[in-house]
């Protein structure tokens, strides 16, 4: 089977809980890999690690939820980030403020990425929002290159973080790294930020992008082709919205997890499939979605058997 490779950022988000913190694993790339995993999809992340006691609950859960860890960097002098969230108790949404300082992902330089972790019909994924510094840019950027010039699909998760950027910073960040993408996932709101023209705006600068993946909050999900042709799923209402962490993410994971399992990267032809195979990995992202919903922080994801109803 083809892998799913996905680089960036792992740390624990803070939740307040009594006086304290309640500490939750995350990171948006590790709660992507998380639900394709579950799905079945072989899962590998590439990050920087600690030895802290942080870095070692981010390992047991990636070991927990099945995500390979053999591109994992581990550097001692560093630690794991750390984000303080705020959840809206109505709505379930939330804002992150990072603590990033001598974060260990931002370890990550370009001697770390090695040539051999790709292969043609691998699936590569990655962000912004681990790009907090020239060593782990460069990195990315070198990871980007090997995986297009072997052949990989690659997808990008822009994930707009105010708190992190300001926009035009991360704008320009976008623009860096989108002539790599194959498919786009984005959010309504960062649709708006990325093109004056929707859609069809971004197919027509960038010639690179098959798909676009558009997520619209409880107005579920439109896939879009390059042809105007939008595929549109339904949201699935949640039983309760306890927080809104990670839906996207898993939601993503859960869609692009179809291809892979089903040996469907490998001829470039993501944009020309049967619509039935969209259509069934669709299905699987609002549902994933759904039941993040349903609890407090991305992860442990939801099992196979609950996302599928089997």
């Amino acid at each position: 089977m083809n892998k799913l490779i996905a680089f960036g950022e792992v740390l624990e988000d803070y939740v307040p809980e009594g006086d304290g913190f309640k500490k939750l694993v995350g990171g948006a790339p590790l709660n992507f890999l998380s639900m394709a995993s579950q799905l079945g999809a072989s899962s590998y992340m590439i990050t920087g690690l600690s030895k802290d006691e942080g870095s070692q609950r981010v390992l047991e859960m990636m070991n927990r939820e099945g995500v390979h860890t053999e591109f994992v960097k581990f550097d001692p002098t560093t630690s794991l980030c750390h984000t303080e969230v705020s959840v809206d108790r109505t709505t379930g949404e939330r804002e992150f403020y990072f603590f990033k300082k001598n974060a260990s992902f931002l370890s990550l330089n370009e001697d770390d990425i090695k040539e051999y972790w790709f292969v043609k019909g691998d699936v590569f994924h990655f962000g912004t929002v681990c790009l907090l510094g020239d060593s782990i840019y460069k990195a990315q950027m070198k990871a980007c290159e090997i995986a297009q010039e072997k052949g990989c699909l690659i997808s990008f998760d822009p994930n707009f973080r105010a708190t992190l950027f300001k926009e035009e910073e991360q704008k320009k960040l976008v623009l860096d790294f989108i002539s790599f993408a194959d498919i786009l996932k984005l959010s309504e709101d960062e649709l708006k930020v990325m093109s004056d023209d929707g859609v069809d705006g971004l197919f027509r600068n960038y010639t690179n992008i098959k798909l676009i993946f558009l997520t619209k909050g409880s107005n579920g999900i439109d896939l879009c082709f390059r042809n105007e042709k939008i595929i549109h799923m339904d949201s699935i209402k949640p039983n309760k919205i306890v927080d809104t962490v990670g839906c996207g993410d898993c939601s993503f994971g859960a869609f692009i997890s179809t291809f892979i399992i089903n040996h469907l990267t490998e001829n470039n032809n993501i944009d020309k499939l049967d619509e039935s195979i969209y259509l069934s990995a669709l299905k699987r992202a609002v549902t994933a979605g759904s039941l993040l919903c349903e609890q407090q922080g991305a992860l442990p994801v939801p099992s196979k058997e609950i996302v599928l109803g089997e």
